[in-house]
């Protein structure tokens, strides 16, 4: 195995949509004639099939592609990343590609504040006209529910 002139290694996948986006980035050697192993781990794969591509990257800007693997991966969670605290905005990154999402914004008390029907893996909710302080929120994709508390801070 010999390198040469390698400046990086994008990870690239597809899952949930049409196109390969980069999931991650990793330095190369450049010049090598040792065989160097390289590893990336996805913090975020979609649930179901993902297709992964590597892409090599020269110092000289040329990108050569490798062959297209397929990995499945059976999630167990909903919720991947929130704003916490939360300004004008919840956003909520889903980890499921199953939808529509039922969002549910619930006071301390356990009271039905808002409830909103979301698509796409990415939840953006208008939350600016709560006031301060301590919510819960939850996420129904058919037989799976998952809760989470979250603060809403005004100008945050």
């Amino acid at each position: 195995m010999q390198e040469l002139n390698t400046s990086y290694f994008s990870v690239e996948r597809m899952g949930g949509t049409t196109a390969f986006e980069v999931t991650g980035r990793i330095a190369a050697a450049g010049n090598s004639n040792e065989r160097r192993n390289y590893s990336f781990t996805d913090k975020w794969p979609i649930n179901g099939i993902n297709y992964y591509r590597l892409a090599q990257t020269d110092i000289d800007g040329q990108l050569v592609y490798s062959s297209t693997i397929q990995v499945e991966h059976q999630q167990k969670k909903l919720i991947g990343h929130i704003n916490n605290p939360a300004g004008d905005q919840l956003l909520i990154r889903v980890l499921q590609t199953s939808t529509p999402f039922i969002l549910s914004i619930f006071d301390m008390q356990g009271k039905l504040i808002t409830r909103s029907v979301h698509t796409g893996l990415f939840i953006t909710e208008d939350i600016s006209k709560l006031a301060d302080g301590m919510y819960l929120f939850s996420i129904e994709a058919r037989e799976m529910k998952e809760q989470q508390k979250f603060v809403k801070l005004r100008g945050f």
